[in-house]
C-alpha cells in the first residue's frame, strides 16, 4: 500500500469514526428509546401480549397505520447513516476532510430517492435484510436481526430441518452479494431503490472478476471475524440495551461493565474497518467503466462501445453528443 492509499484509508477511517460516533449515541440514547416509548404506548397499549388478541389489536387501521410510520422512520434514519458513511469515504476518496456536520449536511441529499413508492421495498431492505445478513452495511438502530432461536432449534433437530436452515442462510447471503451496490446508487447517485438494483446489476456486469472477489471476500472475511469474535467473548459483550440513563453509573460502579464495554468498542472498530475497507474499494476510481471516476462524481462520464446506460437502454445521438460536449467542459 502506498502513502496516498494509506493516507486516504486513515481520513476515511476517521471520518467514519467521527459518524458512528454520532449515530450510535443518538440512536442508543434518543431515538431508540423513543421509538420504543411510541410503539409499546401507543400501539401495544393495555392489550395482552403472547396471544391473538395482541395480533389483532396491531392490525387495527390506526395502529397498523402507526406502526407502518414507525417502520419507515426507522428505516429514513437508517439510511442516512449508510448515506452518511458513503458519502465519508467517498470525499476521502476526493482527498478532501470533511467534518462531521458538512457530512451530515451533503449526505441529506442522497435521500432523495426515498420520495418513491418503492420506499416500502427498500425499508425491507435496509431496516431487516441487511440487518439479517450483518456485513458490510450495518446501521446503529438495528444493528442486527437474527431467526428466533427456538425456531432454528426445532428445524435443526431433523437432517432435512438442518440443511434447510443452511439452504436459507446461504441464499440471503448470496442475495445480499448480488446487491451489494445497491446502497451506493441510492445515496451517491441519488436513485430509487428498483433504479438502483437495476444500476447494481449494470455495475456488476462491468467490474472485473477480480475485483467481484474482492468485493465477496470482504464481506466473506468480515462475517467470519466478527463471528469468532462474538463467540469467543459473547459472555463479556455489553448489549445495546445496556446503553440507558444509567449507564454512567454502570461505568463507574462495574468493573464487569467496563469489560464489557471495552470489547464494545472492538467490536465497533472491527465494524467500522470492515465498512471503511469495502466502502473505499467499491467506491475506487475508475474501477467501473463506463461509469463515473467514481459512483458519486457526475463530472466525468465513461463511455461503452455499445452506448447503453446504467438501465440497458439506448442512447441517442444526441444523448451522445451533449454527453462530450458535457465531458469536455469538465
Amino acid at each position: 500500500m502506498d502513502r496516498r492509499k494509506a493516507l486516504v484509508l486513515g481520513r476515511s477511517c476517521l471520518a467514519i469514526l467521527k459518524v458512528e460516533l454520532f449515530f450510535k449515541l443518538v440512536s442508543v440514547l434518543i431515538l431508540r428509546p423513543f421509538l420504543n416509548w411510541v410503539f409499546t404506548a401507543w400501539v401495544l397499549g393495555d392489550t395482552p401480549a403472547f396471544n391473538e388478541v395482541m395480533f389483532l389489536s396491531v392490525l387495527s387501521p390506526v395502529r397498523l397505520i402507526l406502526t407502518v410510520v414507525l417502520f419507515l422512520a426507522a428505516a429514513l434514519w437508517c439510511c442516512y447513516e449508510i448515506s452518511c458513511l458513503l458519502h465519508a469515504v467517498y470525499r476521502c476518496q476526493k482527498g478532501e476532510r470533511p467534518r462531521l456536520e458538512e457530512i451530515l449536511s451533503s449526505s441529506a441529499e442522497g435521500l432523495k430517492g426515498m420520495k418513491h413508492i418503492s420506499v416500502l421495498l427498500a425499508a425491507v431492505y435496509f431496516v431487516l435484510f441487511l440487518p439479517l445478513v450483518h456485513a458490510g452495511y450495518l446501521n446503529s438502530l438495528v444493528s442486527r436481526v437474527e431467526i428466533p432461536r427456538f425456531v432454528l432449534g426445532e428445524l435443526q433437530k431433523t437432517n432435512l430441518g438442518t440443511l434447510g436452515v443452511l439452504a436459507v442462510r446461504t441464499g440471503y447471503t448470496v442475495l445480499f452479494l448480488a446487491l451489494a451496490l445497491v446502497p451506493i446508487a441510492m445515496f451517491l447517485k441519488n436513485m430509487n431503490f428498483t433504479k438502483a438494483v437495476k444500476q447494481n446489476f449494470y455495475w456488476f456486469r462491468q467490474i472485473h472478476r477480480k475485483d467481484k472477489m474482492k468485493i465477496g471476500g470482504a464481506f466473506l472475511l468480515w462475517i467470519a471475524a466478527e463471528g469468532s469474535f462474538v463467540y469467543l467473548f459473547q459472555a463479556k459483550l455489553i448489549q445495546s440495551q445496556d446503553f440507558n440513563i444509567s449507564v454512567l453509573k454502570y461505568f463507574v460502579r462495574s468493573q464487569s461493565f467496563r469489560v464489557g464495554f471495552l470489547y464494545w468498542i472492538v467490536l465497533t472498530l472491527l465494524e467500522c474497518g470492515n465498512g471503511t475497507c469495502l466502502s473505499a474499494d467499491v467506491s475506487n476510481p475508475g474501477q467501473i467503466p463506463g461509469t463515473a471516476r467514481s459512483f458519486g462524481d457526475k463530472k466525468y462520464q465513461g463511455f461503452k462501445a455499445n452506448h447503453r446506460d446504467g438501465c440497458g437502454r439506448r442512447k441517442s445521438s444526441r444523448q451522445e453528443r451533449e454527453k462530450v460536449l458535457d465531458f469536455q467542459k469538465a
